[in-house]
């Protein structure tokens, strides 16, 4: 006999809870019977020990999905009594029977040796959430982490506390998001560099793309945070995206993709090949300091899981996995905020002033005078009349204004966001614009092909033709 948490569910659609002593006929079929010694609490496992979410479809059931123990009889050869295992994924505490148990039976196919270096309590406070984060980090090298700070978002939680511990142990500058200003401490205690408040990534941009920032990223979040920070990426950098606790909708545009070559990498913990789960559980008793699990761990006990079950529900639940039925939340939960629909981003670069001994040709003359074509002077000097053209004698004379003329913004800027330009002359000759300002990923410019009407002006009906010229 041995005990085990086992939730019940009525007639009625109820869920009830309680530690109960049970015998080892009741468990399941499977090649190896494990003696449990650790397995954590992860937010799937709130929802199985609560109503269960969707997850679990049969009762009585023993949640749990990882732990880690000794192996007490195997029909494998794989397998003898006394090794080390560990076990994640393979939906083990959802439709199988879990880790919640002092003793469990599974095929052996889904346990992994424990790797030299590593305890099986060690094991458990890295557990689901930790060995997904290493996950997410070998997808960041496979792709190639850029120069520049690592993104993690949802950092004061499971995955987001261990991928912040192996990226700074990595010596990579590592920024992290919470959004609970409490944890601040403990996440530059796991060696993050920089505390990024969540609202700063949480609010809403038009623009489909921001200046470059991130050369990496751990993204627990999803949702807009997700979306806001593609645009944020460094050319070629990757996402890899391992939660969704600000929502499962993703309000972003392809840009990023096209114009950055941004990588948005998925990242499955549950049904990966035994290969992978290997070497990811070798790279955790290489890469994660074993010293920084003590900050992610707090003990329990079987009969603690239903009201720890609740907390990490509601998000008050932090850091990593624990020790003898410990915890492990998935994320920081991030509110989902609406994004407001992508477009052209606004184009307000400042011109430069005129170049010395010219001025924009503005002024308006006095009633009865011909106009001055192209009264843009020297300095100094007095501009002369006409400069080859007629004077209007008998006309009525013309307001002088400024030419304006559209900026585009790159080759297929939108003409709605074009600020307008001055054209400057001198004697009587258009000689284009001043100079623009460059910002973000595209330089603003003119067309230098201008047309002049017979009467000096300028036509600007072919400046933006197929023929243009690029910047």
């Amino acid at each position: 006999m041995f005990n085990a948490l086992i939730v019940e569910k009525d007639e009625e659609g109820k869920t009830s809870t309680s530690v109960q002593s049970i015998s080892l006929d009741r468990l399941p079929e499977g090649e190896v019977t494990v003696a449990v010694e650790y397995s954590t609490v992860n937010y799937k496992d709130g929802l199985c020990i609560g109503p269960g979410g969707g997850l679990v479809r049969n009762y009585p059931h023993i949640p749990g999905i990882d732990f880690a123990g000794t192996v007490e009889a195997s029909d494998d050869d794989r397998y003898k009594p006394g090794d080390k295992v560990v076990l994640t994924g393979w939906r083990v505490g959802e439709a199988h029977w879990g880790g919640y148990s002092q003793k469990a039976r599974v095929k052996a196919d889904w346990l992994v040796p424990l790797p030299d270096g590593l305890d099986t309590r060690q094991a458990m406070a890295v557990g689901t959430a930790g060995f997904t984060a290493m996950l997410a980090v070998m997808a960041l090298e496979d792709h190639g982490i850029k120069d520049g700070p690592v993104l993690v978002t949802g950092a004061a939680g499971g995955v987001g506390s261990v991928a912040t511990a192996i990226l700074a142990n990595l010596g990579h500058e590592v920024a992290a998001v919470t959004g609970r200003p409490e944890t601040a401490d403990y996440l530059k205690s796991l060696g993050a560099t920089r505390i990024v408040p969540r609202e700063e990534l949480n609010e809403t941009t038009k623009r489909p793309l921001e200046a470059e920032t991130w050369g990496g990223c751990v993204d627990a979040v999803g949702g807009v945070m997700l979306a806001r920070l593609l645009g944020q990426m460094k050319y070629g950098a990757s996402v890899s995206a391992v939660g969704l606790a600000g929502g499962a909708a993703l309000p972003a545009t392809v840009i990023p993709f096209l114009l950055r070559g941004v990588n948005l990498l998925g990242i499955d913990s549950v049904m990966q090949p035994y290969d992978n789960r290997l070497r990811a559980w070798k790279r955790i008793a290489k890469d994660l300091p074993m010293d920084k699990l003590d900050a992610m761990v707090q003990p329990a006990t079987l009969a603690d899981l239903p009201k720890l079950g609740k907390d990490i529900l509601k998000g008050q639940v932090k850091g990593g996995a624990g020790r003898r039925r410990g915890l492990a939340c998935h994320g920081d939960p991030v509110p989902v905020a609406r994004r407001e629909p992508a477009g052209h981003r606004q184009c307000d670069a400042a011109l430069r002033q005129p170049p010395a001994g010219l001025e924009a040709d503005c002024e308006r003359p006095a009633d009865g005078q011909a106009r001055r074509h192209g009264s843009a002077r020297d300095a100094g000097g007095s501009a002369q009349a006409g400069q080859g053209y007629p004077e209007r004698s008998g006309q009525r004379p013309r307001r002088r204004r400024r030419e304006r003329l559209t900026n585009p913004v790159g080759r297929s800027g939108c003409a709605a966001t074009r600020p307008p330009v001055t054209v400057l002359r001198r004697g009587g000759r258009a000689i284009g614009p001043p100079p623009l300002k460059a910002y973000g990923d595209s330089t603003a410019w003119v067309c230098p092909k201008w047309r002049f009407s017979k009467s000096g002006g300028t036509d600007v009906s072919q400046n933006y033709g197929t023929d243009r010229p690029g910047p």
